[in-house]
C-alpha cells in the first residue's frame, strides 16, 4: 500500500489546468484519507 507521501508526490505531478503549478500547491488536495 502506498504511503501518504507517495500519494502526495504523485499528485504533485498533476498540473492545474492553465497554470504551471500543481494541484497540491493550489490547495485543492489538502489531505489523503
Amino acid at each position: 500500500m502506498p504511503s501518504e507521501d507517495d500519494i502526495f508526490n504523485a499528485l504533485k505531478a498533476v498540473k492545474y489546468p492553465g497554470y504551471s503549478r500543481d494541484i497540491v500547491s493550489f490547495g485543492i488536495v489538502k489531505d489523503v484519507a
